[in-house]
């Protein structure tokens, strides 16, 4: 029993040993990315050597051939790294290292739980929530994770969390993505581990024992970005978010992209077949491959790989199963839960000084230590919806950003935590007292401010630990006794602790584990720093107090009451609840101040200065004793100097047309002149309130308002006038039967504006001796009057509507006067042309939204449908009707089927097609088109949704191309089946049916055999078929040569057959029968040359010999060349010639000769073998001229020489004009033209025979003019005898008269536009106003520029109010496309505001103002009114420009001031016709609705604007219009002149060297050879070969079927 029991366990021990040393590797060969292997090797107890040796065994790799082995992190592999490798690596079989993955390899990896697991499972649940939702918690440890991944970034450190809610686009979807290292397959590996810390993970498969973390180097308050830690934080938050994640990671060192799943439906599954749970696989793909992904719910993964490509390195973490109550708190509670992000890492984002924006000093220093991080949170939900995009740094109201914005002061200090070493920085706000409340920042969900919470929020490693708060340390303590700040001081401050690593949290970065416990300990040693360095005194809470005392000193405002009177009830405070108690007092305490009842004191009361005494102070509460308070109230008696302010008003009429009280008066009666006084109580005069001291002017207005029937009718303020005092002029517009109502107010300024001091209490009662009432204010609620009309939001006309899509508007109910007015059954009733009508409830609100069904029409050719539209309350209102336009929509709407093979066919709807049984319908291809008849861009999303009822997968790649699976024809004939192709939202689909006929047999062929009967069997299942056919001759199918020419011939005797030149031939034969061709045999040939056959003419003469104007020819030799090279003297010298003809050389017939001879015999000692023509005289005119050498052998053949020459002028005689100039007629005139003998002349050095010469002559001729007798007394203009040229070339030119050179003239030209420039720009410099908007997008490709430098406006005041009245948009940038718009807005991250031009619509043209109607003035306008937009000047893109500002002003009007702004209003008002906002050169604006006055409607100083520019001078424009285009173009004209005469010059003398002239000649003898090749060719192949051949065919063959034969030669020697 022993022994058995021994040597099972010996097995097992063997066992276990044998799996230990086990090692599997996986192989994938890349070497043909056609045909990639996958190979499982065993090396067990193999070196590298071994393994290479089997690896080419296995690959079948020969011993040339190089390669590459690396591990899928791209690690080359050697001797010693194949030694480490595990059980289960893949490893790669490449021709280079960094080669591309053409196919994803699949790679096993194992993620088994680390013991600390184990040893962990102590810590509570990871997100205890303390009644918050801990969702904000989950998605900061993913934040965690890649601010770790990017810490080393050198540039901006971008983080985004995507929340994917388009279900359109799959299923929802978190993924937090990031451009950080990236993750190697055993990082990602190490990821999946539970509980694997950095301090026992091991990121390579080769890191060496050394390797190990690394802490990093100690920072400012420890933002070091080292947060990633336990290896928990990661897989928690992934499954509390959903039930799957997708880890998709490339890092810097590999080109390949890897991908991880965990699901918890996986782990299930492995979990019920038994299998091993934490065992899965790696996908290492090439980026931006997303074959894997075929699922319609996966849409917005192929988005995501697709913006792999061109990215270093990133990673990103994508959760699906997302549980549906965090979708519903992510999308309602966004605001709430990106501020609770934005406290955890607010000192990540803002940097160490945090959200300092009140002091922008304070941290530019020390916050731009840290790179710039941005995260970025993105909620994306189904259209129509737009993207929600939010970065951290925008976030203004997180706690810490509230707590820095509302500390007034701050203390450091430090801790060191021994024997831990650990340091912990804190820093404590001072939030003061502010008069009436406390400034502690309130939390969202708290009920007070401070209240019982702690002081400390504890950061560590930069990171908020939400959970843990500490309310105070030893040194906080108030001290008994002593000079202390109030109780209350302590409860005003907040704190913060930053902690560096050496200090645990729990493994959720909730909580500290001890750290409130450390700070406590007796050994913790606390120092007071400025300015992050150590004070000298060491006493913390000394340095505390003291600071808690300046704080209350400097920053709180209180007033402190003493001297307690009494508790009283006050009967003059109007509410109930608050006349008791009250407690008097006779001092207060406010700063460094006291007073004290019974003292005097100066009051500033509206601007005015007043005396008085105090009586006392008032505090409401029960206060027995003395207080602190924000404040209270003072009762005093004021001595008024009422004589000093406005006391009555004084009216006169000037023109003494007096109105009295009641008087009645004819409509039309105008109303004054009216001047009005101020008196005081003295009865003075007075324009302006007195003032003390150096207080602003305070000055006076008069208000007139003349009201009719409760409506105001005229509104006019009148300012002092020294002259006129406050003046109205004539009221004429009191037309309408009546009563009227005169007002007249004076007021302190037009906007009626009192502006007192602000004063410390609340003046509770005022006694001033004999003060009366003056008036009472009776206060009024209008409401809206019964409905009139019904009013449609947005007013657009035309309005449109895409097919398709329901009819959305707005509809309100108005009064008469435009109010929204409600009533019971007022149902709004739409009815639009072709659909039901639809109703609307407004009776409770008054307006609603109207939406009809969605509008279906059929649209033809594209062209958009006019529907009629009515609106009515049902016997109430008037019907309201408009015209709808329906526009061709977008989506897809046709589907068209087309087959690209040979036939090319179209498949229509329901098309019944007839196709061979058991074929196969290939290369079938759709097309979508939408209404407008436009081709649909196919996307991956569009060819989703086609399905077809012939296949099941379809490939995505084909249907984005447009290619249709392939139809596979039944087999049985005469059965019709039914096919579709279908779009599957939009009900779009072709069908058609296919019917299969017999099976044709084609193409049987009988290879060989001799004519007669052969039987054919057909065969199918049991069935057997035969049929005889009789064979017979086919087609003919080869040539063959009967009789052998000679294979070696005399040039003279092929030249009657074959061929004319000498040398080896192979003659082959080649036929054609019905197109097709036949071959045949070939034959070589040799042809020699013979001595008897002249084949060309030599002639020999001197080259270099120049031919002068009527001088003599040299001698020209002329032989004749035979077949071998040697001269034939058998010819009769009367058959040669010699011809001269004036021009170039030419082919065939020659032109007629001007010059014929015949040859001169030799002499003595000249060669008897040439002919010689000798003393031939050349022309006398100079020029190009061809000499013809003719030698004549038969009537059909001559043999020619063609020789170019160039006849030049002789030598020079005389100086002559180039044509004779006519006889010249003068009078005795003081007119200079009648007196002018020549002009223009130009004078050339000449030969005797009036040829040009002396090109190369230059020098001065003096010229004079001189009559019969000799005598010079004719004058040149200028009075002078005698006048000097230039001879240039040879030639001299004589002008009308005595000009200026044209360089001199050109110089001229040059320095005249220099100087205009030059004083252009100074006057362009002297521009008084210039635009000063920054402009960083200037010259940006697609950008206009920003509204406010588009345009000038000339006037100052005109630009003043318009650059006001659109202030808003001054800085906005217009784009000429909406792409180039939304690359503004991603890059300023949507700081910046553009606006595309191709988003902009405006009726073309322009309307006139509105009082004019059919070209007619319905009224004289007052004020000058003009179209705001009309007077911007635009100095480029003016087109383009017009649009914009149409867009932005609209129909805004400019007119003089507001009394012209309001009289033109209401006239055109008056005559029903709508106004638009009208601007005033005052600065004031009546805006559309007839709204004027307010702060909102009165522009501010000039100086306080952004102002468009003003236009250059009109000088400027005078100088640039000299300068202009005829000046312009006179330069350019005389450059071009200069140019082209160079040219001209330059070309001359190339034609005229040497180079030039002998390659003519060498051309032409070419050409002249080559002509008679052709010839004699085309002579050989049409009459010897053609004929020859069709003797031999017709000799094989009936020659009923022969179209045609021929034959080629090959010259082969």
């Amino acid at each position: 029993m022993s022994k058995q029991s021994g040597c099972a366990s010996v097995f097992a021990s063997s066992s276990a040993q044998e799996r230990k040393n086990r090692r599997n590797i996986t192989v994938y060969d890349y070497r043909n990315q056609n045909n990639v292997t996958k190979k499982l090797m065993e090396t067990s107890g193999w070196d590298f050597n071994v393994f290479l040796g089997r690896l080419r065994q296995v690959f079948a790799i020969n011993s040339q051939e190089l390669f590459v082995l690396t591990t899928t992190d791209r690690t080359v592999l050697d001797y010693d790294k194949f030694r480490k490798l595990q059980d289960g690596t893949t490893v790669y079989l490449l021709q280079t290292k960094n080669q591309a993955l053409q196919v994803a390899a699949v790679e096993e990896i194992t993620f088994m739980p680390h013991y600390d697991t184990l040893i962990r499972s102590g810590m509570y649940e990871y997100y205890a929530s303390e009644g918050q939702n801990p969702l904000p918690y989950a998605l900061a440890e993913l934040i965690d994770n890649s601010l770790s991944a990017t810490a080393k970034n050198k540039g901006t450190r971008t983080i985004e969390i995507q929340m994917m809610f388009n279900e359109t686009l799959g299923k929802p979807a978190v993924i937090v993505l990031d451009n950080g290292c990236g993750m190697t397959p055993q990082k990602l590996n190490n990821w999946a581990v539970y509980r694997l810390s950095k301090f026992t993970r091991q990121n390579s498969l080769f890191a060496s024992n050394e390797e190990g973390y690394v802490r990093p180097k100690p920072v400012h308050r420890s933002l070091n970005s080292d947060i990633s830690f336990f290896g928990v934080g990661g897989k928690q938050a992934v499954f509390y978010i959903g039930t799957s994640t997708m880890i998709i990671s490339k890092s810097v060192a590999s080109p390949d992209v890897h991908e991880l799943v965990l699901s918890k439906e996986d782990f299930e599954r492995k979990e019920k077949n038994k299998e091993e749970i934490y065992k899965t696989t790696i996908r290492n793909r090439k980026p931006g491959d997303f074959s894997h992904m075929n699922k319609t719910n996966e849409l917005f993964l192929r988005d995501l790989i697709s913006e792999e490509l061109g990215k270093g390195s990133f990673t990103a973490v994508v959760i699906t199963g997302v549980q549906p109550d965090h979708i519903k708190y992510l999308k309602q509670d966004f605001q709430e839960w990106t501020r609770r992000l934005a406290h955890i890492y607010h000192y990540y984002i803002h940097g160490v000084n945090g959200n300092v924006r009140d002091n922008p000093g304070t941290s530019s220093s020390t916050n731009s230590e840290l790179p710039k991080i941005d995260i970025q949170i993105t909620l994306r939900e189904k259209p129509p919806k737009i993207p929600h995009v939010m970065n951290l740094r925008e976030v203004e109201d997180d706690m810490q950003s509230r707590y820095i914005d509302a500390a007034a002061d701050t203390f450091e200090f430090k801790a060191s935590i021994e024997p831990d070493r650990g340091t912990v920085e804190g820093i404590l706000r001072y939030h003061p007292f502010l008069y009436d409340k406390e400034t502690y920042p309130k939390e969202p969900s708290a009920k007070e401010a401070r209240g019982n919470r702690p002081i400390f929020e504890c950061f560590w490693n930069g990171r908020l630990i939400p959970y843990t708060r500490i309310n105070e340390l030893d040194w906080f303590a108030r001290p008994r006794g002593g000079d202390l700040p109030p109780p209350e001081c302590y409860s005003r401050f907040s704190g913060v602790l930053f902690t560096d690593d050496k200090l645990e949290v729990s493994t959720n970065k909730l909580t500290f584990t001890d750290l409130e416990l450390k700070l406590k300990k007796k050994e913790t040693i606390f120092t007071y720093t400025v300015n992050g360095q150590k004070s000298v005194r060491s006493d913390i809470q000394k340095e505390f107090t003291q600071w808690l005392k300046n704080c209350h000193a400097r920053l709180d405002k209180q007033v402190k009451f003493l001297c307690y009177k009494e508790t009283i009830t006050r009967a003059d405070v109007a509410v109930k609840k608050m006349k008791h108690p009250w407690a008097t007092f006779s001092t207060i305490e406010c700063g460094s101040k006291m007073y004290k009842a019974g003292q005097l004191v100066s009051i500033c009361f509206y601007v005015l200065f007043y005396n008085g005494r105090v009586i006392r102070f008032l505090l409401y509460g029960d206060h027995k004793e003395d207080a602190f308070a924000t404040g209270g109230e003072v009762e005093i008696t004021l001595q008024l100097e009422v004589i000093l302010i406005p006391h009555r008003l004084q009216l006169y009429w000037p023109e003494n047309n007096c109105w009295s009280q009641n008087d009645v008066r004819p409509a039309g009666t105008q109303l004054g002149p009216l001047r009005i006084e101020i008196l005081n109580k003295k009865g003075e005069s007075m324009s302006r309130i007195p003032t003390v001291g150096k207080a602003e002017v305070i000055k006076l207005s008069v208000k007139l308002r003349v009201v009719h029937h409760g409506k105001e009718s005229v509104n006019l303020v009148a300012q002092y006038s020294s002259k006129w005092g406050f003046w109205f002029n004539k009221i004429e517009n009191l037309t309408k039967l009546g009563n009227y109502t005169l007002f007249l107010n004076a007021m302190i300024n037009e906007r009626n504006e009192m502006f007192v001091s602000l004063m410390i209490f609340i003046l509770s009662k005022m006694t001033l001796p004999g003060l009366k009432k003056a008036k009472q204010t009776i206060k009024i609620s209008l409401l809206p009057g019964p409905p009139h009309s019904l009013h449609v939001k947005p007013d657009d006309s035309p309005v449109t509507v895409e097919n398709g899509n329901p009819l959305k508007f707005n509809v309100e109910i108005h009064d008469e006067a435009g109010n929204i007015t409600v009533g019971p059954k007022h149902v709004v009733r739409c009815q639009v042309q072709g659909l039901p009508p639809v109703t609307i409830d407004c009776s409770s609100t008054g307006a609603g939204q109207v939406v009809t069904k969605p509008i279906n029409l059929k649209i033809f050719n594209g062209e958009s449908q006019k529907l009629k539209v009515q609106l009515n309350i049902p016997r109430s209102i008037p019907m309201v009707a408009w015209e709808l336009t329906v526009m061709p929509s977008t989506r897809v709407c046709l589907m068209e089927l087309c087959s690209q093979d040979d036939k090319k066919l179209v498949l229509t709807n329901n098309e019944r097609i007839d196709w061979l049984a058991g074929g196969v319908l290939e290369n079938l291809f759709y097309k979508l088109y939408n209404e407008s008849g436009k081709e649909v861009a196919l996307t991956p999303e569009i060819a989703s949704r086609i399905k077809v009822n012939w296949a099941g997968d379809l490939c995505i790649e084909d249907l984005v191309q447009g290619k249709l699976p392939d139809v596979q024809v039944p087999q049985r004939a005469q059965e019709a089946h039914f096919y579709q192709v279908s779009y599957q939202d939009q009900s779009v689909s072709v069908s058609f049916k296919i019917t299969s006929h017999s099976v044709s047999v084609a193409g049987v062929c009988f290879q060989g055999g001799a004519p007669g009967s052969r039987e054919i069997s057909f065969i199918y299942g049991t069935f057997v078929g035969t049929v005889i056919v009789k064979l017979t001759a086919g087609d003919p199918a080869e040539l063959k040569l009967i009789s052998q020419p000679d294979q070696v011939i005399k040039s003279s005797a092929a030249c009657s057959s074959l061929m004319c030149f000498t040398g080896h031939y192979q003659l082959m034969f080649r036929g054609s029968f019905n197109h097709k061709p036949i071959p045949g045999p070939s034959v070589s040939l040799t042809v020699l040359p013979d001595p008897n056959k002249p084949v060309s003419l030599s002639v020999e003469y001197d080259t270099n010999a120049r031919f002068p104007a009527k001088g003599t020819f040299p001698v020209f030799s002329v032989t004749v060349v035979s077949d071998e090279g040697s001269p034939i003297t058998t010819f009769n010298p009367a058959a040669i010639s010699m011809f001269l003809w004036e021009g170039v050389p030419t082919r065939g017939t020659s032109p007629v000769s001007n010059l014929s001879d015949r040859c001169s015999k030799p002499l003595e000692n000249e060669k008897k073998d040439c002919f010689y023509f000798r003393d031939k005289e050349i022309p006398e005119q100079a020029g190009k001229y061809t000499i013809q050498f003719s030698l004549r052998i038969d009537e059909a053949r001559v043999l020619d020489k063609q020789i170019p020459i160039n006849v030049v002028a002789n030598q020079p005689v005389k100086l002559g004009p180039d044509s004779p100039p006519p006889c010249p007629v003068v009078s005795n005139s003081k007119d200079i033209a009648d007196r002018t003998l020549m002009e223009n002349m130009t004078l050339r050095i000449m030969d005797a025979h009036g040829n040009p010469t002396g090109q190369d002559l230059n020098g001065m001729v003096v010229v004079s003019i001189k009559n019969s007798s000799g005598e010079s007394d004719l004058l040149f203009e200028g009075g002078i005898n005698r006048h000097r040229f230039n001879l240039v070339e040879g030639k001299i030119h004589i002008p009308v008269s005595k000009h200026a050179s044209s360089d001199k003239l050109a110089a001229d030209i040059d320095r005249f536009i220099k100087e205009k420039t030059a004083e252009a720009g100074e006057i362009l410099k002297m521009s008084k106003r210039v635009c000063s908007i920054p402009h960083h997008f200037r010259g940006q490709q697609g950008v206009l520029g920003k509204v406010g430098h588009l345009a000038y406006v000339e006037d100052d005041a005109a630009a003043w109010v318009i650059s006001w009245h659109i202030s808003g948009d001054m800085d906005c940038v217009i784009t000429r496309s909406t792409e180039t718009a939304m690359r503004i807005y991603k890059d300023t991250q949507g700081i910046q505001q553009v606006m595309p031009l191709d988003t902009i619509f405006v009726f073309p043209g322009s309307r006139p103002l509105p009082h004019i109607r059919g070209g007619q003035a319905l009224f004289d306008p007052p004020g000058n009114p003009v179209y705001a937009r009309e007077l911007l000047i635009f100095p480029n893109n003016k087109m383009e420009c017009e649009i914009v500002f149409k867009n932005i002003l609209g129909d805004t009007i400019l007119i003089d001031n507001l009394e012209s702004g309001n009289n033109y209003r209401k006239l055109v008002v008056q005559n029903k016709i709508p106004c638009p906002t009208i601007l005033t050169r005052q600065g004031q604006r009546i805006s559309a609705k007839g709204k004027f006055g307010g702060a909102q409607n009165k522009a501010p100083p000039m100086n306080t604007l952004r102002l468009f520019g003003s236009p250059p001078p009109h000088r400027y424009h005078a100088l640039k219009e000299q300068i202009g285009d005829l000046v312009s173009q006179y330069q350019l004209a005389l450059k071009k002149k200069e140019e082209t005469e160079k040219e001209r010059e330059d070309h001359l003398k190339m034609l005229k060297s040497p180079d030039t002239q002998k390659k003519k000649e060498q051309m032409d003898e070419q050409k002249k050879q080559l002509e008679m090749i052709e010839r004699q060719l085309g002579r050989f192949v049409n009459l010897g070969v053609r004929a020859f051949l069709k003797c031999n065919i017709k000799s094989l063959h009936d020659g009923s079927d022969l179209k045609y034969a021929d034959a080629h030669i090959l010259r082969t020697g």
